[in-house]
């Protein structure tokens, strides 16, 4: 099991010099997620089938993400709970392009219509009513892109 270090995005202004490269990408966003429910475990793998790259307000971005969906990931090492949303992307993004996706995701985990089905309307889980919050306060970010396999 590999341990993901979540460390705050720093983003310059200038952004550093880099190469687009027009080959697909699978860009990852991860953070910690909020629950009362005592057994995370069982809420490993929970999907959202919503396109998150559809409600894209930048226009540039909405034209090079095929699609994104979030899902919830247990870690045994930690016993966290963490919301991960994935984007398949057409190209690489430059550090500014990550820093406005990484935002906008993280609106729809917390305000955002994606966010909202999961934070107020409950799952029934062991005959329990389950509420899961994509989106905490003070949440860090992991960002990871790759090519795509």
């Amino acid at each position: 099991m590999v341990r993901t270090l979540q460390m705050p995005h720093k983003f310059e202004e200038g952004d550093e010099p880099y190469e687009r490269v027009s080959l697909p990408h699978k860009i990852v966003i991860k953070g910690l997620a909020q629950t009362a429910f005592e057994d995370k475990k069982k809420l490993n793998g929970i999907k959202c089938e919503d396109n998150f790259a559809i409600y894209l307000p930048d226009p540039y971005l909405k034209s090079v993400l095929e699609y994104g969906y979030m899902y919830f990931e247990y870690s045994d090492v930690t016993n966290q709970l963490f919301t991960v949303t994935e984007y398949t992307c057409k190209e690489n993004l430059a550090s500014w392009e990550l820093k406005k996706l990484v935002n906008y995701t993280q609106n729809q985990w917390s305000a955002g219509d994606i966010g909202q089905k999961f934070s107020q309307t409950s799952l029934e889980i062991d005959n329990q009513q389950v509420f899961i919050n994509p989106w905490c306060p003070e949440q860090l970010i992991t960002t990871t892109q790759t090519l795509k396999q």
